[in-house]
């Protein structure tokens, strides 16, 4: 389940609801009814009121509510904050196992200071060309995978992997920049989520 998307979808029936209770019940309210009856004609107006501010928003939620449901994310809602502690990101090229492209994404709280990591960091790897990403979403849980993996790091030499990881990319902007949200869970109940726009590194990688 994508709850971006579900979110987007039940707003957007509220809404159209909303305007259906106004509607019957006090149509004064409903600014932009006036002015269409008084350019098409009190039925025709109230016709074309009931399609825009209804009936497309009502049918749009339920197309968003099933497409989150079904996992699918919409890149017409905004992108949840980052979390607290990792209020920046930076992403650069990397090698997957197989020596294939990969990215790796860093969640920070610091700006980067040479080529390494500040601590404490939280690290995500996904064995994928970063142009391959957009519109993406990858799931694995704890365990051995083909797609990436992630883990938390506080400090130098303690790091604990997720034992699950939900990640999705949006469209790679035109500075090269990487958005989209993440959900991980480690063990111990901790869980870290929300959204990032990393900021693409140059750094030159050979793989294979």
């Amino acid at each position: 389940m994508d709850p971006v998307t579900v979110g987007v979808g039940v707003l957007a029936i509220g809404f159209g609801g909303y305007t259906f209770f106004l509607r019957r019940t006090d149509p004064s309210k409903l600014k932009k009814l006036k002015p269409m009856q008084d350019r098409w004609g009190a039925q025709a107006g109230l016709i074309v009121h009931t399609v825009a501010y209804s009936l497309i928003p009502v049918a749009f939620g339920v197309a968003m509510v099933f497409a989150g449901f079904s996992g699918v994310s919409s890149e017409l809602a905004p992108l949840p904050g980052p979390p607290s502690e990792y209020p920046m990101a930076f992403a650069e090229r990397d090698c997957g196992p197989a020596d294939g492209s990969a990215v790796v994404i860093y969640l920070v709280n610091t700006d980067l200071d040479g080529d390494t990591a500040p601590y404490p960091h939280v690290r995500i790897s996904v064995w994928r060309a970063a142009d391959t990403l957009g519109g993406q979403t990858y799931r694995w849980s704890d365990g051995e995978n083909s797609i990436g993996a992630a883990v938390r790091c506080p400090e130098a030499g303690k790091c604990q992997r997720a034992t699950s990881v939900t990640l999705h990319f949006r469209a790679r902007e035109p500075d090269g920049a990487i958005p989209g949200y993440f959900d991980l869970e480690f063990e111990g109940g901790v869980s870290i989520r929300g959204g990032f726009r990393a900021a693409w590194r140059h750094r030159p990688v050979y793989c294979g």
